[in-house]
């Protein structure tokens, strides 16, 4: 389905993802000639907010856009179609604290930012399955989702699934599976990656030590943690 931008529905919807107990004030349209309506919302301090859009009520896509904060939050739209629905979606995250931030965030988990699976992959950023498969070779593909190579690569050709990038051991394939970035020595603690990972000699997780204590993992023979302290 290829995406322009959002289309104003008939009705407007609101649904939210909450962590605190903050309401999200009401959501208002406002004509602004043939077919052009302006969308606007009070945005509330720590929230991050994404429209959706749906022909059906069923399916639900998300639009190019990401928002975040307090504040008169406003968006254009257009529609030239009577069944067109639009809700608010929302995540409170308490480590989010700007915009850039609630754009570089990766609500999912699945190794892309927020605002490249919205804007550019047009990929739901609340569902890791979403990021799309592995199409390269004939469908047979390469081991790496697609999104993810084109995100950290910019193409679906250059990274080699079994190339290890940075100190901590692990090839593209495997962090593109877990959903890390190839570009982070997960071995170091960064201001990306704030733990130090620590492997033994067959790469065994072993120890990590972060900003609130260090912690040791006991791995058995087959790698299988069986203790931590």
């Amino acid at each position: 389905m290829k995406l322009r931008f959002f289309t104003l529905p008939l009705s407007l919807l609101l649904s939210a993802t909450l962590t605190h107990s903050q309401t999200q004030p009401s959501v208002t349209v406002t004509p602004r000639g043939a077919n052009n309506y302006d969308i606007a919302w009070t945005g509330v301090a720590g929230r991050s907010y994404f429209m959706q859009f749906s022909t059906n009520l069923s399916s639900w896509y998300y639009a190019p856009t990401v928002d975040y904060g307090a504040g008169a939050q406003l968006r254009g739209t257009n529609s030239n179609s009577d069944k067109l629905f639009m809700r608010l979606h929302y995540v409170d995250a308490s480590w989010i604290s700007n915009l850039q931030q609630a754009r570089d965030a990766d609500f999912d988990g699945d190794g892309i930012p927020n605002a490249f699976e919205v804007e550019t992959i047009f990929s739901n950023p609340m569902d890791a399955e979403s990021r799309g498969g592995d199409s390269e070779n004939g469908g047979v593909g390469d081991g790496l989702a697609d999104a993810w190579e084109l995100f950290y690569f910019g193409n679906l050709t250059s990274a080699d699934p079994s190339a290890i990038g940075q100190a901590d051991g692990l090839t593209n394939k495997e962090k593109s599976d877990l959903g890390l970035s190839p570009l982070v020595d997960l071995s170091t603690a960064s201001s990306a990656q704030p733990a130090k990972f620590s492997y033994d000699l067959v790469g065994r997780l072993t120890a990590v030590t972060a900003a609130i204590s260090p912690v040791t993992l006991v791995p058995d023979a087959e790698g299988n943690l069986t203790n931590a302290q």
